[in-house]
């Protein structure tokens, strides 16, 4: 898959966990949040070149050390909780214009 922005992460993920874009960006720490948060943090490093601490700054001024406890509390959610698997599948279809979820 090629290089997609950070912008369409974060509206994807948004979209699937039903918040709004912001929500993301801004400091609320609700589960479900958090959770999107974490799992939109895991794209921008799988599918952008950027640094954690670029990653960082489109989530609101995050730190780098922050941004990598994200990634790191969303690896382990993939790879132990299928509900979370699949709905970063679906966020994988949007990014790619696919309609269908899993």
């Amino acid at each position: 898959m090629a290089s997609v922005s950070t912008s369409r992460i974060i509206a994807c993920v948004a979209d699937e966990f039903g918040l709004m874009h912001g929500e993301l960006k801004n400091g609320r720490r609700e589960r479900c949040v958090v959770n999107a948060r974490f799992l939109a943090q895991w794209l921008c490093k799988q599918l952008t070149p950027h640094t954690l601490t670029a990653i960082g700054g489109d989530f609101g001024g995050r730190d780098h050390t922050t941004v990598l406890n994200g990634i790191d509390r969303a690896d382990y959610m993939l790879r132990h909780d299928g509900t979370y698997r699949r709905r970063c599948m679906n966020v994988l279809n949007r990014i790619e214009g696919r309609q269908w979820t899993v």
